[in-house]
């Protein structure tokens, strides 16, 4: 096998960081986002066309079921690259918590991408999110931006009779959005009888926020937040104007069942109480073998009316609603440069290799050992992207005894403590 090129970045390689400092427009430049995925072909397309059209040049999608449907459709992609999530990538490690395994995988990526110098930003979405961003902007950004945060619209939850409103659709797949609201507009709202009360949590279904981050490998990647190596939270760069999130929370009765659905077969969940207790209608009657099908619908139908339903009129008439502007989505995306996607394909080959614990959350991520695991994979048939690896890691001798301690086995207060950060995440 041909050697892999050497790492030659365009500008001075940043601290522990992927090197690029992603200012002005940068032809080598690429935005990259990892999304773990258990859905149909139909629907990674969807995926892929809305966040490529948005600003991304390169999705990662961790095909949580290991579905050879979905891996099919994206094999030998320039754009894609389909990560069969199964036993054996999981060696024995993997958790029954969708949001601990969705971290896991945005974190093996974050650390492939270190080895990517065109690789400038990562974004961890899901299925039902797609990119609303000014790219001049992000790529724009000084080198001491590492962590962005993106402003969460989510989509306006509607009847059959509102889907067809000539305002729907000015992008292909997009709908009208809530924006966030003041807390002023909030009272509003709750004396027009629209909410129970004056909070974004009663709002919104779904989360405020998302992150994008400079590939790093002191980074510890989490739904909604960053954190580094000693468990402090990274500081997010804010424009809530030009860099945005749409998050497709349940605009329709159809993707309100698929969605919980989707919840029911991902296993452990940890969310408000109010979401908890529809997910357990939805399990209570996927357990009840005496419900039939018309009435499963029914009461599908009316959970959704209770819980999601929006009033279209009246935030449209207090104008809440925004549409999203065609401009951002008509990006044309560029593939790796040939070094890069040489490079890209032996780091992920490496890293699915290491100990899927070793890139869980803390206290139990070991980034470095992860990395040195990553490093003996390489040495066999890319040996200098080995040496340059290892030589980029910290001398044994100076690893902290935390660094260098065993794992220990299965850690329950920290499963709780990823699934209490999505929450808030959600919330905040």
């Amino acid at each position: 096998m041909p050697e892999l090129p050497s790492l030659k970045r365009p500008r001075p390689r940043q601290p522990g960081g992927s090197g690029g400092s992603g200012g002005g427009a940068d032809e080598d430049a690429r935005v990259v986002i990892v999304s773990t995925v258990k859905a149909s072909v139909e629907e990674t397309e969807r995926h892929v066309r809305r966040n490529l059209a948005a600003g991304a040049d390169h999705l990662v999608l961790c095909v949580d079921d290991a579905d050879p449907e979905v891996c099919a459709r994206w094999a030998g992609d320039p754009h894609v690259t389909a990560v069969p999530t199964d036993a054996a990538y999981w060696g024995g490690e993997r958790s029954d918590r969708l949001a601990r395994r969705q971290g896991i995988n945005a974190n093996l990526v974050n650390l492939a991408l270190t080895l990517v110098p065109g690789a400038r930003w990562l974004f961890s979405l899901d299925a039902d999110e797609c990119l609303h961003i000014d790219r001049s902007v992000l790529l724009g950004l000084g080198p001491g931006k590492r962590v962005v945060r993106l402003t969460t619209m989510e989509a306006v939850s509607r009847t059959e009779a509102d889907a067809g409103t000539p305002t729907d659709a000015p992008v292909e797949g997009t709908r009208r959005y809530k924006r966030q609201l003041s807390d002023e507009e909030l009272e509003m709202l709750v004396v027009m009888g629209a909410l129970t009360e004056a909070h974004m949590g009663s709002y919104f279904r779904g989360h405020r926020r998302k992150i994008g981050v400079r590939p790093d490998r002191r980074f510890r990647l989490f739904l909604h937040e960053v954190e580094n190596a000693q468990g402090t939270k990274v500081p997010m760069h804010r424009d809530a104007a030009r860099l945005r999130v749409l998050h497709d929370e349940s605009p329709t009765l159809e993707e309100f069942v698929r969605k919980w659905s989707a919840h029911v077969e991902g296993g452990g969940f940890h969310q408000s109480p109010e979401r908890r207790a529809i997910r357990g209608v939805f399990l209570a009657l996927r357990e009840n073998p005496a419900a039939t099908a018309e009435e499963v619908a029914a009461v599908h139908r009316r959970l959704y009316e209770r819980v999601a339903l929006d009033d279209v009129a009246l935030l449209d008439a207090l104008g809440f609603l925004e549409v999203p502007d065609a401009a951002r989505h008509t990006h044309q995306p560029l593939p790796f440069t040939a070094d890069d996607q040489q490079r890209w394909e032996a780091a992920l080959a490496a890293m699915c290799s290491v100990d899927k614990a070793l890139l869980s959350h803390l206290p139990k991520a070991r980034p470095v050992q992860a990395l040195r695991q990553a490093q003996r994979h390489l040495s066999t048939e890319h040996p200098a992207l080995a040496a340059e690896l290892g030589a980029s890691l910290p001398k044994r001798k100076r690893l902290s005894r935390r660094a260098d301690d065993e794992l220990d086995g299965e850690d329950e207060a920290v499963d709780e403590a990823v699934d209490e950060a999505a929450a808030e995440g959600a919330a905040g």
